[in-house]
This record gives structure tokens, sequence and C-alpha cells, in this order.
């Protein structure tokens, strides 16, 4: 097949209604399609499945309607159709007819498995739910047993083992004294940096914020220098995530999902039960990655702030 393939992440792909109708062209080859067309057009896929993404494989080679042809897609996220604790699972896979034959589901499933480590730092495995006999076997996936879907059907369970290597990332709680790691990664990264004030993110402002939120507040290290950090708070009924920053030589790596992940942990045993967080709106890769991380996207509320210092700007 002489073509060029790209793959893309469809929650950062700029021409999502070229791919919504190429999906809905064919919904009648599967059933499933109409049912990830429902979670993508309502805004629930995260809500349904958790943390992740839809994958597409794109045939710049041949175009429809004058956009690439959509060959193939899975999802990869915490859940599928099988109510379960485990994590994460490949789902909704699927190859266009006129693309069968050509092993293009087992190029995405790759970069899944090569990403999963990453993404998944404490997971064991990758698993599939399926009824096909022998096609995930030739993806190095292994049967392993049944279990119950979400419809009450009995499906088939798939597992392949995440390949790990030995990682050199440790996490650890903030401090006031790494105040001074802080400040030179914050201003390593331009969407950090354009986001400090010279009063809140002084060393003193900083100091007041972690002795108010002690046990909320992370960081990465590599070789014991701090290259990710995470600022969490709350007043006792709501927290609010400052600052998520991973400096650009170690980004991803699920380095910025495993700091979400523990400030998430944290709050959750202080007794917290809802998080927000800022983003600039043409931040459009922080605002993807939030997406894949679960937060909603607020439209019914205006954020308004007023300023109680004048060396803090109140924005625009």
């Amino acid at each position: 097949m002489k073509s060029t393939f790209i793959l893309k992440d469809y929650f950062s792909y700029e021409d999502k209604e070229s791919i919504l109708a190429q999906m809905q062209a064919h919904s009648k080859e599967w059933g499933a399609i109409p049912f990830l067309l429902s979670l993508l057009k309502d805004g629930s896929f995260h809500q349904k499945l958790g943390k992740g993404s839809l994958y597409l494989l794109l045939d710049e080679e041949k175009l429809t309607d004058g956009k690439p042809s959509l060959a193939s897609f899975l999802t990869f996220c915490d859940r599928d159709e099988i109510e379960s604790n485990l994590k994460p699972w490949i789902g909704f896979v699927f190859t266009a007819p006129a693309y069968r034959g050509h092993h293009l589901a087992g190029q995405i499933i790759e970069h899944c498995m090569n990403n999963a480590a990453a993404l998944y730092p404490e997971s064991e495995y990758v698993y599939v739910s399926s009824d096909e006999k022998g096609l995930y076997e030739k993806y190095g996936f292994e049967f392993v047993g049944k279990m119950k879907s979400i419809w009450g059907e009995d499906s088939g369970i798939f597992r392949r083992k995440i390949e790990k290597e030995t990682s050199e990332i440790n996490y650890k709680t903030l401090t006031p004294a790494d105040y001074d790691e802080l400040w030179s990664l914050w201003n390593q990264v331009e969407q950090t940096k354009r986001a400090l004030n010279p009063v809140d993110d002084t060393r003193e402002g900083i100091t007041r914020y972690m002795k108010r939120n002690p046990t909320t507040c992370f960081a990465a290290t590599s070789g014991g220098k701090i290259v990710g950090a995470i600022l969490t708070g709350h007043d006792g009924r709501r927290a609010i995530i400052h600052h998520l920053c991973v400096h650009p030589d170690f980004q991803r790596m699920g380095i910025a999902r495993t700091l979400v992940a523990k400030a998430e942990e944290a709050l959750k045993k202080e007794g917290i039960t809802k998080i927000f967080g800022l983003v600039f709106k043409d931040n459009d890769k922080a605002n993807s990655f939030w997406g894949k991380m679960g937060y909603s996207l607020r439209t019914n509320l205006n954020y308004r702030n007023k300023s109680l210092n004048a060396d803090v700007p109140t924005g625009e």
C-alpha cells in the first residue's frame, strides 16, 4: 500500500469536523462507532473513559473531501467496556475496509505500548476487551479469561506486559527550601514564566503558600535536580492547581500526569472533592493535556479577579 500515514491525537487535531464526518460515514460498518461519536460530540469522552485519548492514523496521500483519509483509530484510556480497576485499556479499535490487511491498527497499538510506561507508571499491563480470536495475539497480547462488560455480556480479556526502563525520575513533597530550583525551572518554561507575578511567586509568597499547603505540592527529580513541579492548594472546600511545569528536556515522559495524580490523591486525603485549574486560552498544548486528564471546560462561568496589591496585575 503506497500511502503516507501520520498518527494524530484527536483532541489536539485541528480539523475535528473532518474526523467526525468520516467516522459517521463508517458508522454502519461497526455498531460501536455511533456510541463513540456520541461521546466525542457531547463532550463526555473523558467522563466515560477517564484519562486518555483517541488516536488516529491518517492517510495523507488519499484525501476525503480534501482532507487526509481516516484509515484506522483506537482509544487508549483508563476504561473501556469492562467495569474493573485494571487500566489502561485499548478500545474502539477500527480500520476502514479499504485499509484492512495492512496491520495499521498495530501501528497505533505499538504507539500506545511505547508510551504506556510513561503514561501509566504504576500499571503492569495494557488490556483489551475483545471476542476476536487470534487478532491481538499477533500484537503480543495473551488471553487471560473473560469478564462481564457494561452491557452484561461475557467478553474476552487480553493483556500485554508494559516494558519499563529503569527510571531515574523520583518524586518528593516540595518545601520552601526548594524555592531556588523552582524559580529556575519556572523561568525555563515559557508558558509558566508568563504566569508568574512579582509578589505571589517570590520566595516569601511561595513559602507562605507551602506553609498553608504542606502536603499537596510535589516535585519530580532526576539526578537530585528538580525537573517538574506542581503547586496545589485548597481552602478546605475546593482546590486549585498552580504552575504545573515540566522541564522541556523531560516532557512526554508521563511526569506531568504523575504529578497531577499525586496532587489529586493528597487532596482526596484531606477531604477535597473538587479541583480546578486556570489555563491560558491560547495554550493549546496545556488545554489538550488537561482535557485528557479528565478536567472539563466550564463554559457557564465567568472567571473574575481583583488585585489587592498595586504590584500584582489584574490581567486582561
